[in-house]
């Protein structure tokens, strides 16, 4: 079975909170490379680089999730580059949700979750996660 954009998103989103929470609070750069390491390297080539629709699709949805998270507020950066952002780290925000928040029916905090499971993550637990960031950001929204 194809996997489709929001598996990716969820995967993404996932392995992107788990990186910037294990620097934290110290900045780190967050790249398609991280995200998507089996792809050929591409990024080599300057006409692919500057049409993102040549991308391969999972790194079309990496930049995607890096780019909304950002957009979102969940990360805060120094620099966007073609390939991700520069000295990012997580924000107020996302930092709350990822170690106030349990996991729903269980005593852990995301973050400790995150650690536990690392990149073998169940869909349906990403799921929740990326809900509490949603609803989290609804609640910021709505007032």
């Amino acid at each position: 079975m194809p996997v489709i954009n929001n598996d990716l998103f969820n995967r993404f989103t996932a392995q992107i909170m788990h990186m910037l929470d294990e620097s934290h609070p110290v900045p780190r750069d967050i790249m398609i490379g991280h995200l998507t390491r089996d792809l050929p390297d591409f990024r080599r080539d300057p006409n692919i680089v500057k049409r993102r629709e040549l991308w391969p699709r999972e790194a079309q949805v990496a930049i995607g999730t890096i780019e909304w998270l950002a957009e979102q507020g969940y990360i805060r950066y120094d620099e966007k580059f073609p390939f991700g952002l520069r000295n990012a780290r997580l924000d107020d925000r996302a930092y709350s949700i990822l170690h106030g928040s349990p996991v729903p029916g269980k005593s852990k905090t995301w973050s400790e979750w995150l650690a536990r499971h690392g990149s073998s993550l169940a869909a349906g637990a990403v799921d929740k996660m990326i809900g509490a960031l949603i609803a989290r950001l609804a609640k910021d929204f709505l007032g």
